[in-house]
């Protein structure tokens, strides 16, 4: 009777673990395009135009893959400890962007802090005294998908 009540509870416990390469984090299987970068010490606000917001994106993966597509794109792994986001091998292009256009990329770097705000997903990232704030808004399925 013992053993099958221990069995019992190792049972319970292994299925509510996450499988192995999988992620139980708020940004698994998300997609984000950019709405606003803000520089706070330099009260630097760019909101990219109606055509960029479609092109820059941070797409989370289950399975602890990211993706950012800017000007450039980089593939990689993430993981969050606490609110910060860590990321990790990431592969990237390095063509030279325009001079109207970020290199989200470059922007994120490989550590940011990260939040929610109604509904948007705001990464910090502090670099001596300059704040920069990258605000992106979820993409939204197309209706009939």
């Amino acid at each position: 009777m013992r053993t099958a009540f221990i069995l019992a509870i190792a049972v319970l416990i292994g299925a509510c673990a996450p499988t192995p390469g999988t992620s139980n984090t708020p940004l698994a299987d998300t997609d984000w395009e950019l709405r606003l970068v803000s520089m706070v010490s330099n009260d630097f606000m760019m909101p990219p135009d109606d055509e960029q917001v479609h092109q820059d994106h941070l797409l989370f993966g289950t399975d602890s893959t990211v993706s950012i597509r800017s000007c450039n794109t980089c593939n990689g792994l993430y993981a969050i400890e606490g609110n910060h986001i860590a990321f990790n091998r990431m592969a990237c292009t390095r063509r030279a962007c325009e001079y109207d256009r970020i290199d989200l990329g470059r922007l994120v770097g490989d550590h940011v802090t990260f939040r929610f705000d109604d509904g948007f997903l705001i990464l910090e990232k502090i670099v001596t005294v300059d704040t920069t704030s990258l605000i992106f808004a979820p993409v939204q399925a197309l209706e009939g998908n």
